[in-house]
């Protein structure tokens, strides 16, 4: 039986899936974090000890830690080893002598990280250079990689992709409305947003935007799940709007409720001014709401303008509010159809998490030549 060593920062429901991945494929699978999450190991993989540093990754923490690396990949002997982002894991990952290693962009790393500095740049192109493969979730970062010298026949796109038969507003649509009830907002128009509350994801831009949007439209309502830094200054600003009443805050919601969420939204809004291929956009798409995105890149390969949702200049917060409200008053039917069958067509966890088997397989294969 194969060892694959899985490293990560510290874990999601991609990560899970991926682990529950090497689970189905037959693999001997071994989780190392960089720190403990809320999630259990799935059966069958075996969690090594958190190596227990905090990001950003500091250049004096780096022999440190290659060093404990190193100890851990002699133990252990696999057969390959997984790890991303790439200026920081999958940089451990080379200079503890990884190989073969399978680089893992998470997207914010090609799409704006490695370029933050010289110096992530420089760990980048390093892990590039002795990366038998990569993954991306997206063709903006596999053009990226591709910029960088890695070759385009070593890249494996695999944007993630959803459970299709959980996230279907037809299933949830009666736990939607009384949701919806709950909130009082049974006659409203709902705008729900799960981005992280950081800067890169654009989320305080999005509460200016709708405290506008509302002063024109009085049934428009707010769902804004998550949490971040940036809590006191979006209760701020909604407070200096005089919207509080508008908008909810319910914190992070667990993914096994996040289906009825979605069915009981209208409009799904990501303002992200970074990102790969966002699952909580495919999530939306799959319960058949319009996306309301930035143009980004990774944003452009999902929703197009007019088809199963709207586009807006990132970081143009009146174009923002534009925005929301001619979504807000569009006729969604048309754009509810066609987004379940974006999804139904790019982002099926099914077909998707074909491409990483083979990843998998094929950097084994090349080993044993």
């Amino acid at each position: 039986m194969k060892k694959i060593l899985y490293i990560t920062i510290a874990d999601s429901v991609h990560d899970q899936r991926f682990m529950h991945m090497l689970v189905e494929g037959g693999f001997e699978g071994y989780a190392l974090r960089v720190s403990s999450g809320d999630w259990p190991t799935p059966a069958g993989v075996n969690p090594l000890e958190p190596m227990g540093f905090k990001f950003p990754l500091m250049q004096d923490q780096i022999p440190r830690f290659t060093q404990k690396l190193s100890g851990i990949l002699r133990s252990l002997q696999p057969d390959l080893v997984q790890a991303g982002p790439l200026h920081d894991l999958a940089y451990l990952a080379v200079l503890a002598g990884a190989k073969p290693l399978l680089a893992q962009s998470w997207g914010f790393d090609l799409m704006h990280d490695s370029f933050a500095n010289p110096e992530n740049l420089k760990r980048t192109n390093f892990v590039l250079s002795h990366s038998q493969g990569l993954i991306v979730d997206a063709h903006s970062s596999a053009k990226k990689a591709v910029e960088l010298g890695f070759m385009l026949e070593h890249i494996y796109d695999f944007p993630w992709g959803v459970d299709l038969a959980l996230f279907n507003k037809e299933k949830w649509h009666e736990s939607g409305l009384e949701y919806r009830k709950q909130l009082g907002w049974e006659k409203n128009k709902v705008l729900f947003c799960l981005r992280s509350w950081e800067e890169k994801y654009g989320v305080l831009q999005l509460c200016q935007s709708f405290t506008e949007a509302a002063g024109v439209l009085p049934n428009l309502r707010l769902l804004l799940a998550g949490g971040g830094s940036q809590e006191e200054e979006i209760k701020a600003i909604l407070r200096k709007g005089k919207v509080e009443n508008k908008a909810i805050l319910p914190g992070r919601i667990p993914n096994r409720e996040l289906p009825q969420v979605f069915a009981a939204a209208d409009i799904y809004v990501s303002p992200s001014h970074v990102d790969g291929s966002s699952v909580s956009l495919m999530e939306a798409l799959a319960s058949s709401l319009p996306a309301l995105v930035s143009d980004i890149p990774a944003n452009l390969e999902w929703v197009q303008e007019g088809i199963n949702g709207w586009v807006y200049p990132d970081g143009e917060m009146d174009d923002l509010t534009e925005c929301i409200l001619a979504a807000s008053q569009a006729q969604l039917a048309p754009m509810q159809a066609a987004a379940r069958r974006t999804a139904e067509q790019k982002a099926d966890w099914q077909i998707n998490k074909k491409v990483l088997m083979r990843a998998w397989k094929d950097l084994l294969q090349k080993e044993e030549v």
